[in-house]
């Protein structure tokens, strides 16, 4: 019935709402019956009937009054007189009396007191003279009475008529008012009831709930009592109300010994409590909190006898009888630290024997590679003497051996950098039918010596280009089509290329070798793709290898974004496919090769042209460097420092070739650029290209815009810097003067290229790479081989002297432009050395500096470039060491 009512207090205070509603209604009832019962009283103790009967008695004394008075010889006037006042006075209180006030909405009433009034107002001045005149008109008033007679019978009789009917009409107001109050009381009775019944329930329950308290409190007393967990209770002010065993046993104090006191005192560390001191304040004043209902927290704890030892607690607040309160869960997790530390340790040693063992591999398979390449050109020279026929077929016996020696210790070091996070992809525009074309070309007399057919197809629409490595793909294709030529006889091999499409999924390409080989057997084909696994017993001695092919080839699809996989039935022939992710892309459209490209392909450092270099560059060790390795293959070689004295070495020589730092004192790369375009000076129409270790998208443009021809990203290897001046004309000469001016006056990222090797200056901006390694070794062995090792190590000193200079004053300088000028610098000598992470934490400093011009936002990058400088530092140091 009360289901709506659904807490206790809400019930109750309803009741008491309808028992004051019930005790108001009572009242105004009880009101009502005093007010009629009143009324009845009233009209009981005047007589009203009686006054109303006695008007007409009155009047017939009157009337008989008269009557003697004319009989008698002496009249008695006097009578007359007085029976006249009389009922003078009665009609007067029936006209004018307030219990009356009811009997004047009568109409028969109203016309009877009507005609009353007006005999008496006739009459009063004739009562008043007396005497002969009133005697004289005795037989007048008499014939007006005999004619009144009616109306004052209608008079009384209409008055007690109505004085009848209120009458009845309050007897029963006062009934119905009884009846009324006898339900209203009957309620008021029920609603007692209902208050007594609720309150014995609400009685019934709050007993059950103390019962339920009470076992609970019980159960928690136990709860903690047996908790394996210390647990501590205090107050706001941080003295302990409750101390359970668990804590007795970690902390070493008794329970009767804490309670009361401050928890700082009792278990928390000395240089903690100050800390713990302040906090508990800072809540008291604010009501901040920072470890109440944090969860799961570590720090460090003290017991009696004094140890400190890690704790892992968690703090919960609550409400008590004394208001607020603290609860404690702490765990005492010593054994688990020094399990985490032990874990830490062990999980170091096998990093580092990891590490070890990779940078072994690596060094070892670079020291192996070096004396190879030398090996194996010196038998490419010796192959051009004049042999016998037994002495070139022992040359050529060496030759493939030597090859096949060098291409696993490639696979082992292809292994090394994927594992080492180095193997990456340098994603551009690339035609996979070019690639399997050129593939195809240079495996098919390998193919034909062992009686194969080796072709390739192009399966359904044209195959467009796609964004990948043609390095990395050419490298996957070789081995996958020297693997068929390997295991097939007199057989055929093909090349399929396919281009998917599906409208539930992106497009995608599928290069398919297929061979008619010896096939592998099912369980074979999970293996394959794994390093040194080369099928079964009688697969691996029938063709020999190393098992590293396939798994270079998994590295390098996965390198690539792509899959690969293999079918094959035993005795009739495996396919082995490659999927590489879309989208279709559009080939950068490059000039036709002319008689300079022609030249750049052939060149080699037997017959390199020398051209007229002009290097702009402010740091020293970018600026040596260059110069080693121009002046070296024979290059006519000039240096300026900074801008201003390259705009004036440009005016006044003429260059084939300008190599322009970007960012330099005085005068950078970008306006010096400008100021040598516009000079009119003798290398006015030089080509200009930029040298930076970083360049922002958008900066690019602003390469073009200033008049650059390209850019080279640093670290420049050696090869490269050769194929950028073979694709120069030396303007120097004369006769190539037009065909010079005709280049350089092409914008960016349409000068000359060779179609057998990507072009170094860069026209586009390069593809995001994968987080590099600390140092990259093959940079800094090339520059050993380059310059040699007594002088790589005085560079390498200079570049730890200016690093120091520049990351020590880091956060004292108080003009950040200069300071990024400085990194900036300081990023092109890291390129140079490999010094990959400090390279890449510089171009972040400069970049924010770029983007944002705050010195706050830039603050972050600064403050993590000492130590990134003290890793380069040490990782350069150790690397440099096992340089021979």
């Amino acid at each position: 019935m009360f289901s709506f009512l659904t807490s206790a207090p809400l019930r109750m205070a309803s009741v008491i709402t309808v028992a004051i509603v019930a005790i108001g209604v009572l009242v105004h009832l009880a009101q009502a019956v005093v007010s009629n019962m009143t009324l009845l009283d009233t009209a009981s103790s005047d007589n009203v009937q009686w006054t109303l009967t006695q008007v007409e008695v009155d009047f017939v004394d009157l009337e008989r009054s008269i009557i003697l008075a004319q009989q008698a010889e002496t009249p008695n006037l006097s009578t007359v007189r007085r029976e006249y006042d009389i009922f003078y006075s009665r009609v007067r209180v029936l006209a004018d009396g307030q219990l009356y006030v009811s009997l004047r909405d009568e109409p028969r009433y109203n016309v009877a007191m009507i005609r009353v009034l007006g005999f008496l107002s006739e009459t009063v001045p004739i009562i008043d003279e007396g005497g002969p005149v009133l005697e004289a008109n005795l037989p007048q008033m008499r014939e007006q009475m005999e004619s009144l007679r009616s109306a004052v019978r209608s008079l009384s009789v209409a008055g007690l008529e109505v004085f009848a009917r209120n009458a009845d009409a309050r007897r029963e107001n006062v009934a119905q008012t009884l009846v009324r109050l006898a339900f209203v009381a009957l309620a008021l009775l029920s609603v007692l009831l209902l208050s007594a019944l609720l309150l014995a329930r609400m009685a019934r329950q709050g007993f059950r709930r103390a019962n339920v308290l009470q076992a609970t409190s019980a159960r928690l007393e136990t709860i903690i009592a047996t908790s394996l967990d210390a647990v501590i209770v205090t107050n706001r002010l941080g003295h302990i109300l409750e101390f359970n065993g668990a804590a007795e046993s970690i902390f070493g104090h008794k329970r009767a010994d804490v309670v009361g006191h401050n928890i700082a005192d009792m278990v928390i560390p000395e240089h903690l409590r100050g800390a713990h001191k302040a906090g508990m304040s800072r809540y008291l004043r604010t009501g901040q909190r920072k470890v109440v209902g944090a969860g799961r927290v570590r720090l460090e704890a003290q017991r009696a006898n004094g140890e400190i030892f890690p704790v892992e607690f968690s703090i919960q607040s609550a409400l008590g009888t004394e208001g607020e309160i603290f609860i404690s869960f702490l765990r005492d997790i010593s054994h688990m630290v020094q399990a985490e530390r032990e874990l830490v340790s062990a999980r170091d040693q096998a990093v580092a024997g990891e590490r070890t063992k990779s940078e072994f591999l690596a060094v070892m398979s670079h020291e192996i590679r070096t004396p190879l390449n030398g090996m194996l050109g010196t038998l490419a020279l010796l192959k051009e003497t004049e042999l016998s026929p037994r002495q070139r077929s022992y040359l050529d016996t060496m030759e493939t051996s030597g090859g096949l020696l060098l291409n696993h210790v490639n696979d082992v070091l292809d292994i090394t950098k994927y594992e080492a996070g180095k193997l990456h992809a340098d994603m551009s525009p690339t035609d996979p039918s070019m690639v399997v074309a050129g593939v195809v070309d240079t495996l098919r007399d390998l193919a034909a010596s062992g009686g194969n057919l080796l072709e390739w197809q192009v399966v359904g629409a044209p195959i467009p280009a796609i964004a990948t490595d043609a390095r990395r793909l050419r490298q996957i294709l070789i081995n996958l089509v020297g693997n068929a030529v390997k295991f097939t006889d007199n057989g055929r091999i093909w090349v399929d290329l396919e281009w998917l499409e599906d409208v539930n999924k992106p497009p995608e390409l599928e290069i398919r070798v297929i061979d008619t080989g010896v096939g592998i057997e099912s369980e074979q084909i999970d293996r394959l793709f794994r390093d040194f696994e080369t099928g079964d017993a009688s697969y691996g001695r029938a063709t020999g290898g190393t098992g590293l092919g396939l798994g270079i080839v998994r590295r390098l699809a996965e390198v690539l974004g792509g899959q690969i996989g293999a079918e094959s039935t035993p005795g009739v022939g495996s396919c082995f496919w490659l999927r590489l992710p879309g989208p279709a892309m559009s080939l950068p459209v490059t000039p036709k090769v002319d008689d300079m490209g022609a030249q750049a392909a052939s060149e080699t450092p037997e017959n390199i042209i020398p051209r007229r270099v002009l290097i702009v560059e402010d740091n020293e060790i970018n600026r040596r460097v260059l110069y080693d390795m121009l002046d070296t293959d024979g290059h006519s070689v000039h240096q300026a420092a900074d801008g201003y004295e390259g705009v004036r070495l440009a005016e006044a020589e003429l260059f084939d070739v300008i190599l322009m730092d970007i960012s330099m004192p005085r005068l950078d790369g970008r306006n010096a650029t400008r100021a040598i375009r516009v000079g009119g000076g003798k290398s006015q129409d030089a080509r200009i290209i930029a040298v930076t270790a970083h360049a922002l998208p958008r900066e690019i443009e602003d390469f073009r815009a200033h008049g650059m021809d390209g850019y080279l990203s640093k670290p420049i290897n050696r090869r490269e810097l050769r194929q950028l001046m073979a694709e120069t004309v030396v303007v120097s000469d004369p006769l190539s003067r037009h065909a010079h001016i005709t280049l350089a006056a092409q914008p960016m990222g349409e000068i000359a290229t060779t179609s057998t090797a990507a072009a170094p200056v860069t026209p586009m901006p390069h593809h995001k790479k994968e987080p590099s390694p600390m140092i990259d070794p093959e940079q800094i062995t090339r520059l050993a081989e380059d310059l040699g090792r007594s002088t790589m190590d005085n560079f390498l000193e200079r570049f730890f002297s200016e690093g120091e200079l520049v990351i020590g004053s880091a956060d004292h300088s108080s003009d950040p432009a200069t300071l990024v000028a400085d990194l900036h610098r300081l990023a092109g000598s890291a390129a140079v050395f490999g010094a990959v992470h400090l390279r890449e934490a510089l171009n972040r400093a400069e970049g924010e500096w770029k983007q944002s011009q705050n010195r706050q936002n830039l603050q972050p990058h600064l403050d993590e470039l000492p130590k990134v400088w003290s890793d380069s530092v040490t990782a350069l140091r150790d690397l440099a060491a096992t340089i021979s």
